[in-house]
């Protein structure tokens, strides 16, 4: 991930605003090593499909944190219409606030919803890419609910890391996550191993990228 000294310097500016805001290192994560490790990962599998290379498309990501880096990322390598990001915490939209001002972003290009995103699936989705980097703290799915477009592509990550209490829905290997979250058209399977910073622990994350 290389960065430019503008937007180096837009990612210094919402650092400090952070600071000013909130006394934990919750932004640090959101762009350490093990953060963006494996949305380069899902950026680089997403550029390979030719669905998502010859249109603007709508994308909406599930739990989506703070929304950057990964929706940086996701501008780098498709060409993007809107994005709707959704989470259910407060304080993470009040981040995808400012950087979506920091980042000179309009309302109707990126949109932030802060609600848990499952109490929003009874509304028709006009979205071609959905993404959940962090379906181990959901235990729904998305094939429960009849409300996609018929060519949408689902992009998912899970782990392994069962001991962490937030983790409510870890799956022990890519075929469970594929089988919970039944994909039936596969553009994309795989795993990576990775030591978490915080932890000190071992633990490897998976990721599928397909069509229910």
């Amino acid at each position: 991930m290389n960065l430019d000294i503008l937007t180096a310097s837009r990612y210094l500016k919402v650092y400090n605003w952070y600071t000013k805001n909130f006394n934990d290192d919750e932004f640090i994560k959101s762009i350490s090593p093990n953060q963006i490790k494996p949305k380069l990962w899902m950026v680089e599998e997403l550029s390979k499909i030719p669905e998502l290379n010859c249109k603007k498309i709508n994308i909406e990501i599930v739990g989506a944190w703070f929304g950057w880096p990964l929706i940086q990322l996701l501008e780098n390598v498709l060409e993007i219409n809107r994005v709707e990001i959704f989470d259910l915490d407060k304080n993470a939209c009040r981040v995808c606030y400012q950087y979506r001002n920091i980042f000179e972003y309009s309302k109707n290009q990126i949109g932030v919803t802060n609600k848990n995103y499952w109490d929003c699936v009874n509304r028709r989705s006009d979205a071609d890419l959905i993404i959940n980097c962090s379906s181990e703290h959901m235990n729904e799915t998305f094939y429960q609910y009849n409300i996609y477009k018929k060519n949408c592509i689902f992009a998912i990550q899970s782990n392994n890391m069962f001991d962490e209490p937030d983790h409510i829905n870890c799956s022990k290997d890519i075929n469970e996550l594929i089988q919970k979250n039944k994909i039936k058209e596969i553009f994309y399977s795989g795993e990576m191993s990775f030591n978490d910073l915080n932890e000190n622990s071992n633990y490897k994350r998976f990721m599928v990228i397909g069509k229910l």
